[in-house]
């Protein structure tokens, strides 16, 4: 596919948003679920999993200090039975990385590759806590052109790819449902 039938297809979509024009603010969740660095693994490993989240940030003083994420559950050696009976200090990673509210997907997805990190925490320009944002969101927004990027359209469809440009506007909807 070439840039200009790729830039005609994504400018044929109505209402499709490059990930260079979705900014974090618009995909952060924003439901920040906070604990104290005492707080046991067992207990913030319930909150997470009652808020169905795959971080806990870890605040003192109002200040955060570290996270605790998944990732870092799985490093837990199992085969002893005290190991969820440490302070979430002991085992979170810190310092906490934050990304502005503005910054593009597309400027984020290039953070989480380079700095090999799956969760940021969102920042407001005065430094505020808005929310946490994660690969998996990033992955779940990307725009179309992400995907069209990814594959030349001839091994995507078969047949007549000229023909197929002109449904983009009816399939669009459809494809949305689809990633949810």
């Amino acid at each position: 596919m070439t840039l200009a039938t790729f830039d005609a297809l994504t400018a044929a979509v109505p209402g499709a948003l490059s990930s260079a024009e979705i900014t974090v603010g618009q995909i952060v969740h924003t439901g920040i679920l906070e604990c104290p660095p005492d707080l046991l693994l067992h207990e913030a490993a319930r909150r997470m999993s009652a808020a169905r989240v795959s971080s806990i940030l870890v605040v003192e003083n109002d200040i955060p200090i570290g996270i605790w994420t998944e990732r870092d559950a799985l490093a837990i050696d199992f085969d002893h039975p005290d190991s969820f009976d440490r302070p979430i200090r002991d085992v979170m990673s810190a310092p906490v990385r934050t990304v502005a509210r503005d910054l593009s997907l597309q400027e984020l997805a290039v953070r989480f590759r380079d700095e090999h990190m799956r969760h940021y925490l969102v920042v407001d320009p005065q430094g505020r806590r808005c929310g946490i944002v994660t690969q998996t969101d990033v992955v779940l927004n990307q725009g179309i052109e992400h995907y069209l990027k990814l594959r030349k359209l001839d091994t995507i469809i078969k047949g007549h790819t000229d023909l197929f440009a002109d449904r983009w506007a009816e399939l669009i909807p459809d494809m949305r449902q689809l990633k949810y």
